[in-house]
């Protein structure tokens, strides 16, 4: 889920429950599966990752006595609202009546946390919320701790953040520029240990979606790639390193929704891809992640008309109950996305909720859309009255709600509902994971063009250098028109190595008339050296435009893409072209260093960029 740049506020956050509580290397009769993945790298579809890894998590036990002891004491309307997730209202230090209602009152299962919730960020103010918020759930006679999720995707996607007291990640095209899944488990490793610090424990991630076509613009930079193969890869990897630290992460959008171009947050795309083809290559990282242990999925609400020509994904039995449980023996917790979204909003002859139980969902995401407390009693309602008639089968509802408190348990929920303030500020933004995510994040930057040898850049003291680059605060997406944001530029790092370096910053997606200034500034005949950062130009026409125009002055010119690497098939006539993959500070901050050679850009294209390069491509490992 991504924000609109009008409809939030300007932070982004996360959660805590550290694994101190939990009991050592147990292991739940639920995942008795689970017991050997860690050292069966062969059927996780994976020989390299996680290699020095051998240990389960420090999961807790399930006591499935505990677990019926609860339902029998739990409403029907209880267990309804154990399935809801939702994006409500609540900062550290005011947590509005109608959250506290929904949480004690009501008893909803998760909170999705957002950028609102962190008016003041960082890991201490954060734990103090969510200790607030489960202190609530805790209140009540049928105490169950709750979920907070969040997206953590990495990279530019990443919720949790420097900006927010966090570590900058490299995101996924970047670990599969990359290719490493000993580097992919460690960075979510290290994501997931931050976030579980101060209080999550489910992340919206890892994605594994792949990039079938530049022009799905909504895949962005959260894809490891393009290849089904070579995602299976770090599929194991990356789920692995969430659960290492006790994040439940949901690999989405199952199963695998890179085969449509439009954003199902604006669109109800279909999907035509045969079964065969999805086996092969969009359903291959799936499979490798369950096989691995993957103990949570989010469903796309996309249609696959190779399993079930009527119904989104996220709505369909033939895809949850027969295909994945079914065929694919997933026994894991099942979440649809976001449920405002528009496939979900059509007349499907039953309230959209029931539909997604019926049809065998566990939890049901709203994002915006429950906005009172009223909204959130008649989705319990509607879930409840449906089981009551059969329209949701009985046994098939308890079994969700009964798989719910299972993983609550193993992931250790239940044995510290409370938040550590101390450790969360301990365990964040460290030294070690600073060095590691910098590491990844420098080694994976493409050098894809340097036909006139102008890498590495000698900027001198920057006198006749101009840096035209996106401006730092809130920069929209102009491939989503979501809202990311940056504490630093391209030239205000380069000014840090070339004092001299002057700079024309722009905002892609709006205010064009910078990019006319900065157009002006680089024609000037006292500039001599230009480097260009773009983000995303190739979904936007202003901004290649721009770029196009700088390069027809014949001007040495770098420029570097900090989106998707796509930006070049926009300006192919670029004869030095660099892809950073990441937008974040830390990534501008190498980028800056890669420029002048000071770090070797070590990655190779995940992505075929059609007409010129093959994924696998580096001009500088060539």
């Amino acid at each position: 889920m991504r924000f609109k740049l009008a409809a939030i506020p300007v932070l982004i956050l996360t959660i805590l429950i550290t694994g101190a509580c939990c009991e050592d290397d147990s292991s739940t009769d639920s995942d008795a599966d689970n017991d050997s993945y860690y050292d069966d790298d062969e059927s996780a579809g994976d020989d390299d990752a996680d290699a020095d890894n051998g240990d389960l998590p420090p999961y807790c036990a399930v006591d499935e006595a505990a677990v019926e002891s609860l339902l029998d004491k739990m409403t029907l309307e209880e267990k309804a609202a154990q399935m809801l997730v939702l994006g409500e209202l609540a900062f550290p230090f005011w947590i509005p009546p109608t959250t506290q209602k929904l949480i004690h009152d009501l008893g909803i299962g998760g909170i999705f946390l957002q950028s609102f919730n962190a008016l003041f960020p960082g890991p201490s103010t954060m734990a103090n919320l969510t200790g607030d918020l489960n202190a609530l759930a805790m209140d009540r006679e049928n105490a169950i701790p709750l979920f907070f999720s969040m997206d953590q995707e990495g990279g530019a996607t990443q919720a949790w953040q420097s900006l927010t007291g966090g570590t900058d990640g490299p995101g996924n095209m970047a670990l599969g520029a990359l290719d490493d899944p000993d580097i992919t488990f460690d960075i979510y490793a290290m994501m997931g240990r931050e976030i579980r610090a101060w209080g999550a424990n489910i992340a919206y991630a890892p994605e594994f979606d792949l990039v079938e076509s530049p022009e799905a613009a909504w895949v962005y930079t959260k894809a490891f790639g393009e290849n089904g193969a070579m995602v299976a890869r770090h599929a194991p990897a990356a789920v692995r390193g969430f659960q290492s630290e006790l994040i439940l992460g949901a690999m989405k959008h199952f199963p695998g929704g890179g085969c449509v171009w439009q954003d199902t947050h604006a669109d109800s795309p279909t999907c035509d891809t045969g079964k065969v083809e999805l086996f092969e290559s969009h359903l291959a990282p799936f499979i490798a992640a369950i096989q691995a242990g993957a103990d949570m999925v989010m469903v796309s609400p996309v249609i696959f008309t190779a399993l079930d020509p009527v119904y989104p994904a996220a709505l369909s039995s033939r895809v949850k109950r027969d295909f994945l449980r079914g065929e694919l023996a997933f026994d894991g917790l099942i979440s649809t996305g976001d449920m405002g979204m528009p496939p979900f909003e059509r007349d499907w002859g039953m309230p959209k909720e029931v539909l997604a139980v019926q049809s065998g969902a566990d939890l049901l995401l709203y994002v915006f859309e429950v906005a009172t407390y009223n909204d959130a009693k008649r989705i319990v309602d509607n879930i409840a009255d449906a089981v009551r008639r059969s329209v949701i089968p009985e046994d098939q509802f308890e079994e969700s709600v009964a798989r719910i408190l299972r993983y609550k348990q193993k992931y250790c929920l239940f044995e510290k509902a409370e938040t550590d303030p101390r450790q969360a500020e301990e365990l964040n933004a460290t030294q070690e994971n600073l060095e590691l995510a910098t590491q990844a994040v420098a080694d994976a930057m493409t050098l894809v063009r340097n036909d006139e040898g102008l890498w590495p850049m000698d900027l001198g003291d920057g006198s006749g250098l101009l840096v035209i680059s996106p401006m730092e605060i809130m920069i929209e997406d102009p491939a989503s028109e979501f809202a990311m944001m940056t504490g630093t530029t391209l030239a205000k790092e380069v000014s840090k190595i070339a004092p001299l370096a002057q700079s024309a910053p722009f905002m892609p997606g709006s205010l064009s008339f910078l990019m006319d200034e900065a157009l002006a500034r680089a024609a000037d005949p006292a500039i001599g050296k230009i480097i260009i950062g773009t983000f995303n130009a190739h979904y936007e026409q202003g901004q290649s435009r721009m770029v196009r125009d700088v390069l027809a002055l014949g001007k040495p010119t770098i420029v570097l893409s900090f989106g998707t690497p796509f930006d070049l098939l926009s300006f192919p006539e670029a004869s030095t072209y660099l892809a950073v993959y990441n937008i974040r500070d830390l990534a501008i901050e190498m980028a800056a260093e890669t420029l002048t050679g000071m770090r070797e850009p070590l990655g190779r294209l995940p992505v075929t960029l059609p007409g010129h390069y093959e994924s696998g491509h580096s001009a500088y490992l060539q």
